[in-house]
């Protein structure tokens, strides 16, 4: 869906994590741009960020604006795909799958956090 000049994947978060998991078993290499309506407003003053937006294996509506859009557009089962909604569910597929998932270091703790695992202090304590 084009909003703007910016690609926009009329998708949920179930047919987001089933379009990962597809990407993932063909080997197919890409990025996942979480934007909204402050996303497509920004890439219209910077092409490099229209680029980004544009070159992502997917740009997911993290948005209700962008959900309403979509849907009068005609793609009915569109809906708000959350950024921190997303990583959990890509986090769980990625345990049912086997799937390894890595992260910057100074991500760790905000990971655990979300997916609600025991931060390190706390393992300690135990």
């Amino acid at each position: 869906m084009n909003v703007l000049g910016v690609g926009i994947s009329p998708v949920s978060i179930p047919a987001t994590v089933g379009a990962v998991a597809g990407a993932l078993d063909d080997g197919r290499k890409g990025y996942v741009c979480v934007t909204g309506a402050h996303g497509v407003m920004e890439a219209q003053k910077d092409s490099l960020l229209r680029t980004i937006h544009n070159r992502s294996f997917l740009a997911v509506p993290d948005g209700m604006p962008l959900v309403w859009l979509g849907r009068r557009s005609g793609f009915a089962a569109m809906d708000r795909v959350h950024g921190p909604d997303l990583m959990k569910a890509v986090c769980r597929e990625s345990v049912e799958r086997g799937w390894i998932a890595t992260f910057g270091e100074r991500y760790v703790s905000c990971v655990r956090e979300l997916l609600g695992l025991p931060t390190p202090a706390e393992d300690e304590s135990e």
